[in-house]
This record gives structure tokens, C-alpha cells and sequence, in this order.
């Protein structure tokens, strides 16, 4: 129910979340509830030749932001962005 206030993600580098990038927490308590973390990217893998991902933040970080905003009851829901401008494509 009600809107969707959209906020992208960009860094997530420590697992206190408050000093990775307080901002963050203080765009949900300002009414962001839907935090999209990006970007994850597809690329070929040179030794193998099978498409993988790289996913360059940091997940524990991520889980501790996601248990901080639960804690102050900040519903939130998060998602991940694959690609994203001029994101490479493998074949």
C-alpha cells in the first residue's frame, strides 16, 4: 500500500552502516522504502568463457544496513540492479 519512493545505492563498504554512507539510513527515514543497490555486472570469464557476475559491494554491509533500518522500523524492501548505463554485455 501507498507509494513507492525509489533511492539507488551506490556504496557499502563497511559493516557499520552509519560510517559506510549514512545516507543511506537517513533518505529512509526521510521516506525512501525501496533501496535498489547497484549495479551488479555481467561479464564473460576469461578462463573459463562462462558468463559471470561481478557484484562489487559489499554484502555484509548490505544485510547490516538492511537489519539497521529493520531495527529502527523503517520498512524497506531491497532489490539489485544488473547492468545499468553503457554496463558491459558479454556475448
Amino acid at each position: 500500500e501507498g507509494s513507492l519512493i525509489v533511492g539507488y545505492a551506490t556504496s557499502c563498504k563497511e559493516i557499520d552502516p552509519i560510517s559506510s554512507d549514512p545516507h543511506i539510513i537517513q533518505e529512509a527515514e526521510r521516506g525512501v522504502n525501496v533501496v535498489i543497490w547497484s549495479f551488479i555486472n555481467l561479464l564473460k570469464d576469461t578462463s573459463t568463457g562462462k558468463q559471470t557476475f561481478d557484484f562489487g559491494l559489499n554484502t555484509t554491509c548490505i544485510a547490516a544496513v538492511a537489519r539497521t533500518l529493520r531495527n529502527k522500523g523503517l520498512k524497506t524492501t531491497h532489490l539489485v540492479s544488473v547492468g545499468g548505463w553503457d554496463a558491459p554485455h558479454p556475448d
